[in-house]
């Protein structure tokens, strides 16, 4: 990617607090402070009771001793090693009760906006979707939370299926999934599975597509997550797509020709600091790939019908959105409807590469209100595949009520 392309790093999402204030301008400076903290409260609040309080009083659901394959090709999910000593899922009271007495005795860093983890890495804490509950598996799924969101899926898929059209499931990863050695020391003897593996082990039939590993080995070669944001690096999410494209390719027939791009090396790019605001000074790890073949240029037609050319490496944030964009030059001569949220920002550029067409809509799993009509956009733009790629940290949202 190029320097500066810019991850889209927004962290409210919805109505924008100034614009809640614009009619306020003659209150003194004092109350319009306290008015926005307590417009962020609110919308924390609001957020943590959307996921934490939809099923939150069933007992969580333990991962199964042996776990079937994926109806996918192997290369969709290569095994993940899970955590130990496991003790949110153990079922023992004991375990419970001491990792929950560690947590507890953290109750004060939980609460701050941000954690230092080690050697530099920072991570959202749990005013963040929960973050650091889900990091360590203290906010899994139960079993109700497991059926809905794999009713979601599944009628999805067959819906889909029934059309010809193929689905996949991309998880983007929490970079606490791909670095969990750089949580801080006290939360690893109390870290465990979360929802992500829980969906997988239980419901292997669906098409989930699962990157952590293939990001976890390439952080040996460059950072695929930077100390100061939580979405991945460009270089990161270069490595996501090779394994989606081969995973896509070696699964279906009709995408046999699509080609993961070759990286040849890595390049130093500007910082996007997501913890600015707290003092915390930027990482100097953001990295972009250098591919072999440069990607060509994109035509995006974005929500309000302009048109403009995005080089081949120009990510795309939310700004566009909804958006078409038109390749010519595409590897498949193929329409992909793309249901996305912020970690799509940077795999953009080789969606762009990859389809003729694609149609990106944000997914919106994390407000439910303004959720897409999936059956609607399908029969509007008539894809031959749908990609939904989901944030991991939504997985404990509620998913959309259809198809």
């Amino acid at each position: 990617m190029t320097a500066g392309s810019g991850h889209d790093v927004r962290v409210a999402e919805g109505v924008r607090p100034i614009a809640r204030l614009r009619g306020l301008r003659y209150v003194p400076l004092v109350m319009l402070v306290v008015i926005a903290i307590v417009l962020t409260i609110v919308g924390f609040v609001t957020q943590r009771q959307l996921q934490a309080g939809w099923d939150a009083e069933a007992a969580p659901v333990a991962l199964p001793d042996e776990v079937a394959p994926s109806t996918l090709a192997a290369s969709c999910t290569p095994a993940v090693e899970q955590p130990e000593p496991q003790p949110w899922l153990s079922g023992d009271a004991d375990r419970i009760t001491a990792a929950t007495a560690e947590w507890d005795a953290h109750a004060g860093e939980i609460a701050q906006p941000w954690i230092q983890g080690q050697d530099g890495m920072v991570f959202w804490s749990d005013v963040q979707a929960l973050n650091m509950s889900q990091a360590v598996g203290r906010r899994v799924l139960s079993q109700a939370e497991i059926d809905t969101w794999a009713s979601f899926v599944g009628t999805l898929e067959a819906d889909l299926a029934a059309q010809g059209i193929e689905l996949y499931v991309t998880i983007a990863p929490a970079k606490w999934d791909v670095y969990p050695e750089l949580l801080p020391e006290w939360m690893q003897q109390i870290r465990g599975s979360g929802p992500f593996d829980q969906l997988l082990a239980l419901h292997p039939e669906l098409p989930w597509v699962d990157v952590r590993q293939t990001l976890r080995d390439a952080a040996g070669t460059a950072p695929v997550f930077p100390d100061t944001n939580s979405h991945w690096t460009d270089y990161g999410a270069a490595v996501a797509w090779q394994q989606m494209a081969t995973c896509m390719a070696d699964s279906s027939p009709a995408l046999a020709g699509l080609t993961p791009p070759t990286i040849v090396d890595t390049v130093a790019e500007e910082p996007s600091n997501e913890f600015e605001q707290y003092g915390v000074p930027a990482s100097d790890d953001f990295v972009a790939p250098v591919l072999a073949e440069p990607l060509g240029p994109v035509e995006v037609t974005a929500a309000d019908g302009s048109v403009q050319t995005y080089a081949g490496d120009q990510a795309m944030g939310f700004d566009p959105l909804p958006a078409t964009t038109s390749n010519p030059a595409a590897q498949l001569d193929m329409t992909a409807l793309i249901l996305r949220d912020s970690m799509g920002t940077a795999l953009a550029p080789y969606w762009h590469d990859a389809f003729r067409e694609t149609v990106q809509v944000r997914h919106n799993v994390d407000a439910p209100s303004t959720i897409p009509d999936i059956g609607a956009l399908v029969e509007e733009h008539q894809p031959e595949v749908v990609i939904l790629e989901i944030a991991q940290r939504h997985l404990t949202f509620p998913p959309p009520a259809q198809p």
